[in-house]
């Protein structure tokens, strides 16, 4: 383990697994990434509302994701990835 990292077992059910693998796989991240993100999300929020969890989250258009986003070096590089149905094939000049 990297120096000043300390790990943890969290265990998640199905089908929130599959949507932390989707969100790592959509945005080219590991799901401990996804995890940090979502931690430092949850912890702006808190902080713009003096010390206090307000539910439900508001974590919208309004909400600053670039805060989520920074500490990350490949969060500079995360964008959503196009599914092969999206391409266009390009077409071949006989």
């Amino acid at each position: 383990m990297a120096s000043g990292k300390t790990g943890i077992t969290v265990r998640f059910e199905n089908q929130e697994m599959q949507v932390l693998d989707g969100l790592a796989e959509r945005y080219r991240v590991t799901s401990a990434t996804i995890i940090r993100w979502a931690l430092r999300g949850l912890a702006d929020h808190v902080e713009r509302n003096g010390g206090r969890l307000m539910l439900p989250l508001q974590l919208g258009k309004d909400a600053d994701v670039q805060t989520v986003r920074q500490g990350s070096e490949k969060a500079t590089q995360a964008r959503p990835s196009k599914t092969k149905a999206a391409k266009k094939p390009k077409k071949r000049e006989a």
